[in-house]
């Protein structure tokens, strides 16, 4: 059972149901070992009981006896988990034409989401890159496309260097289309409505008590969606000592950069910065190093003014100045 079910998930990765999973393969394996008058339960018991040891251990499935010479799915091309800092995240396998699943699901926790790179989600995972670039080369506009075919011979020589990048995967392959065949494109020259469903990650959102909150092929969409929650519930998980408010001096000791927190199973990385409470300061943490140094910028500002009274009130008789 535990082969069949490892077999049954290759194949939804490799998006192909029964092409690892033969029956025929299965039944041609039994009918080579069990003798023809063994017919039901009754029967095999007996010839079971009969049989030595070695006859017993020949019924015994491994995956060349179901799959032949097929290749399986590799840990390295289809993954069973997504990286995102330190944090390990269930990725999910479907062959589900139309359906909402099909394809691949990343699962993230709602305080997690923010940590998510666009660049990588788009590159889903290593055994749907080729296709996904194929796909993205079709969608030109005819002139262009010419100029590329073969396609998978294309992809073949661009996918290293599409692969390794972080930036926007239309960017990349932009940038490698550029330099392998001194051929120049433009995003607009791309059409995302004809990538199949499947080529794009569907991301599940997590509650913070293990609910499904929503679900999408939009990452920028959820962010957006859920980002003053997802920046609350990640700060309320790695609260710690670093966290004051109500301050009039940096009388909290040194920030760093960074720090390694714990949320449940997931490790993290934290970015703490100063905050501008108005007629004080504090230190929060914040969930990416943008919004770390954003908030940082805002609070020195306001510790400064709260230190130089009468530098503030002389920028406030300066007409039209920018404050």
């Amino acid at each position: 059972r535990a082969l069949r079910r490892e077999l049954e998930i290759e194949e939804q990765k490799l998006r192909c149901p029964g092409m690892l999973l033969v029956r025929e393969n299965i039944v041609a394996f039994f009918e080579k070992r069990i003798p023809p008058g063994v017919v039901d339960v009754i029967t095999l018991e007996k010839w079971l009981s009969g049989s030595n040891s070695q006859d017993s251990e020949s019924l015994f499935l491994d995956r060349s006896d179901i799959t032949g010479v097929i290749k399986g799915a590799s840990s390295e091309d289809y993954p069973d988990w997504w990286f995102a800092g330190e944090s390990r995240l269930p990725l999910y396998y479907a062959y589900n034409p139309g359906g909402e699943d099909d394809g691949i699901t990343l699962e993230v926790p709602l305080y997690l989401i923010n940590q998510l790179h666009a660049g990588a989600v788009e590159r889903l995972v290593p055994g749907f890159l080729r296709d996904k670039l194929i796909a993205l080369l079709k969608s030109l506009p005819k002139g262009l496309r010419r100029e590329l075919v073969p396609l998978p011979d294309t992809v073949a020589r661009l996918i290293t260097k599409v692969a390794q990048e972080e930036s926007p995967l239309v960017e990349s392959l932009i940038g490698a289309v550029r330099h392998e065949f001194d051929l120049s494109l433009a995003e607009d020259d791309f059409s995302g409505k004809k990538i199949p469903t499947e080529l794009n990650m569907r991301v599940a959102v997590i509650s913070d008590d293990g609910r499904v909150l929503d679900g999408g092929r939009n990452l920028d969409a959820l962010k957006s969606k859920y980002a003053t929650h997802a920046k609350a519930s990640f700060g309320k998980a790695v609260a710690d000592g670093l966290q004051v408010s109500g301050r009039k001096d940096w009388d909290f000791g040194d920030l760093p950069l960074t720090f390694r927190a714990q949320i449940g199973k997931s490790k993290v990385i934290a970015y703490p910065g100063l905050v501008d409470e108005g007629k004080t300061v504090g230190v929060k943490v914040c969930d990416t190093a943008i919004a770390a140094r954003s908030a940082h910028r805002l609070g020195l500002y306001r510790l400064l003014l709260l230190h130089l009274p009468d530098q503030r009130r002389f920028l406030s008789r300066i007409p039209d100045i920018v404050r």
